[in-house]
C-alpha cells in the first residue's frame, strides 16, 4: 500500500492566524493550509521546507509584516506572500505591495477569492488581474501582476529540511512492496525514496560490482543520514554529513571546506577519519585543489581520480567544496562513483544552504528590521541571560533606557535613523534594543568597580543627572535612566523597570 506523503512544495500554503473567526473561516477556504500562530514560527516552517505561498491574518502579524514579507523574499523570493485585512485596514494593504506581497483580500467578501488565487493549476497572477480591474485601485494591477509567484520547481533534492524529514521517515519504514529496486545486501525489498535513487542510478547503470563501486546499500544508508540531519545545526550538517558521505562511498577520508567571501578562501569545516599519514602537505594539496574546484564550478579529479573535489552549491550560492580520497595506493573512484559522489554533494549544499537560512531567520526573528536592534521580548531573554552569567562572574549589569524627546509625527522618520546612530555606538560585549517606535535600551555587563566603557561614560554621566543626550543633528534628543544590578535589582524586568522610571530624573 503506497505510503502517506505531505503535500510537494508547489501546493503547500502556510497560514499565520490566530483569530478563531478568521482562522476557522480561512481554514474552510484552504482546508489543506498548514497553520502557525505566530510569525516565528510561520517563517521557520517556510524556511525548512519551502511553500507556494504564505497567507498573512494581518491583525496576527504583530506589526511584523514588513519584516516577515522582508524575510521571505530574500530567503524564498519564489514564495508568495498574501495578507488577509478587514476594510479598515485595506490602505496598510495597498502599501505592502510595494514590499513585495501578491495581493491583499479584505473581509469579509473578498477573500473568497483566495482558493482560487492559491489553486497551482491557475496561471500565477491571473486571478488577481481578472478579478480587480474594477475594485482595485488602477496603481495595484501592475504591481500585483509583477509581485504575483511562479509554480515552484519540483526539485528531487534534498531541497528543504522538510523533504529530507520525510525521506527520513520513509528511510524507517524499510520493509514496502514496490517492485524496485532490490538493495543487493537486503533479503526484503526497500522502499526507496527517488532522492536515495537518485544517488544509487549511477552505480546501478554502470553495472559496477559493489567490490569496485559504492554498493546501492550504503549509499542508500548514506541518503538516510542525511535526510536525518534534516533540522540540525549547520555545523552538524557538515561534520555528521562527511561521515555519511565517507561510508557510502568508501572513501579513505572526506574533507569539508566552507567559502569564506570576506577573505577570498576556503576553511577546513569538517573532517572525517583522516587518512594515515595525511598530514599538512595532504590538506593544503587538498585546499589548493578545492579552490579551483569552487573557481571553475567544475569537479576536479587528481591522481588521477584518487582524490575527487566537488563544489557545493545551493541556489546559485557558492558554498564551499567537498574533497573525497580513495582507499589505497593508485586507486581511483570510477565513474559510479563520481556520478554518486556529485549527487550526495548536492544534497549537502542544499542541506547546509537550508539551515544557514533557518539561523537567518531566527535572528531576523530577533531583530528590529529598521535599525537592526534586538526587540523587546528578546532582549528580556537576553537580559536574564546576562544576569545569571554576570551573578557567577561577580559583575555589574548596567540597563540604560533611551527615549526620544518629543517624538512627534513629523520625527518619526527620524526614529529608524537614530536606532541605527545608537547601534553603530554600541561598544564591544553590549547590546541594543528597540523597546518601542521612540524608545530604545542598551545593556551589559562590567566588573566590578571599573568605569564604564568610553564610548557609554557620557551618556551614562547623563543619565545620572537627568540631562539630554545628542547623538547629532538632525535626531531627536534622548532622555535616559540608568538602572543597576545588583543595586536595583537581579530580575531583568525589575531592572527595565527601574531605568524606565528614572527617564529625565
Amino acid at each position: 500500500m503506497p505510503q502517506a506523503v505531505s503535500p510537494p512544495s508547489e501546493s503547500r500554503v502556510v497560514l499565520l492566524c490566530r483569530d478563531p473567526g478568521r482562522k476557522a473561516l480561512l481554514a474552510r477556504l484552504v482546508p489543506a493550509a498548514e497553520t502557525h500562530t505566530s510569525a516565528v514560527e510561520a517563517l521557520l516552517a517556510v524556511a525548512r521546507r519551502p511553500a507556494r505561498a504564505v497567507v498573512v491574518n494581518l491583525d496576527d502579524a504583530d506589526g511584523t509584516e514588513r519584516d516577515l514579507v522582508a524575510a521571505l523574499r530574500r530567503a524564498r523570493p519564489e514564495t508568495a506572500v498574501y495578507l488577509v485585512v478587514g476594510a479598515e485596514d485595506e490602505p496598510r494593504g495597498r502599501l505592502l505591495l510595494r514590499s513585495g506581497i501578491g495581493d491583499y483580500f479584505v473581509l469579509p467578501t473578498d477573500v473568497y477569492r483566495l482558493p482560487r488565487v492559491l489553486a497551482p493549476a491557475e496561471a500565477p497572477g491571473a486571478n488577481q488581474s481578472r478579478d480587480r480591474k474594477e475594485a482595485a485601485p488602477p496603481s495595484r494591477l501592475p504591481e500585483a501582476a509583477a509581485t504575483a509567484p511562479a509554480p515552484l520547481p519540483h526539485d528531487r533534492g534534498f531541497d528543504t529540511a522538510a523533504g529530507g524529514a520525510m525521506l527520513s521517515r520513509r528511510c524507517e519504514s524499510m520493509t514496502g512492496a514496490p517492485p524496485e529496486p532490490v538493495l543487493p545486501q537486503a533479503k526484503t525489498r526497500h522502499s526507496v525514496p527517488p532522492d536515495a535513487r537518485d544517488l544509487t542510478v549511477a552505480a546501478r547503470s554502470a553495472g559496477a560490482s559493489e567490490r569496485e563501486e559504492p554498493g546501492e546499500q550504503r549509499l542508500f544508508e548514506a541518503a538516510c543520514a542525511l535526510a536525518g540531519l534534516a533540522d540540525a545545526r549547520p555545523e552538524a550538517i557538515l561534520r555528521e554529513g562527511a561521515a555519511a558521505i565517507l561510508h557510502g562511498l568508501g572513501a579513505a577520508h572526506a574533507r569539508v571546506f566552507t567559502w569564506d567571501s570576506g577573505r577570498g578562501r576556503l576553511d577546513l569545516a569538517a573532517a572525517a577519519r583522516e587518512a594515515p599519514g595525511a598530514g599538512i602537505e595532504t590538506f593544503e594539496d587538498e585546499r589548493t585543489a578545492a579552490e579551483r574546484a569552487v573557481r571553475t564550478g567544475e569537479t576536479l579529479f587528481v591522481e588521477p581520480g584518487g582524490l575527487v573535489c566537488l563544489p557545493l552549491r545551493a541556489d546559485g550560492e557558492t558554498l564551499g567544496a567537498l574533497c573525497l580520497a580513495r582507499k589505497g595506493e593508485g586507486a581511483a573512484f570510477g565513474p559510479a562513483a563520481r556520478d554518486a559522489a556529485a549527487a550526495i554533494a548536492g544534497a549537502l549544499a542544499r542541506l547546509y544552504l537550508a539551515a544557514v537560512r533557518r539561523e537567518q531567520f531566527a535572528a531576523l526573528a530577533l531583530r528590529d528590521a529598521e535599525t537592526g536592534l534586538l526587540r523587546e521580548d528578546a532582549l528580556g531573554t537576553y537580559l536574564a541571560k546576562l544576569l545569571a552569567r554576570a551573578a557567577a562572574q561577580k559583575a555589574d549589569v548596567a540597563v540604560v533606557v533611551l527615549a526620544a524627546e518629543g517624538a512627534r509625527p513629523a520625527a518619526a522618520e527620524a526614529l529608524p535613523r537614530l536606532g541605527r546612530e545608537i547601534a553603530s555606538r554600541l561598544p564591544k560585549g553590549w547590546q541594543g534594543a528597540r523597546l518601542s517606535a521612540d524608545r530604545f535600551a542598551i545593556v551589559g555587563a562590567r566588573r566590578v568597580g571599573s568605569d564604564f566603557p568610553p564610548a557609554l561614560a557620557h551618556l551614562v554621566r547623563t543619565a545620572r543627572v537627568g540631562g539630554l543626550v545628542d547623538l547629532g543633528a538632525g535626531l531627536p534628543r534622548l532622555r535616559a535612566g540608568l538602572a543597576e544590578s545588583p543595586r536595583d535589582g537581579a530580575d531583568a524586568e525589575v531592572l527595565l523597570a527601574a531605568a524606565e522610571e528614572r527617564l529625565g530624573v
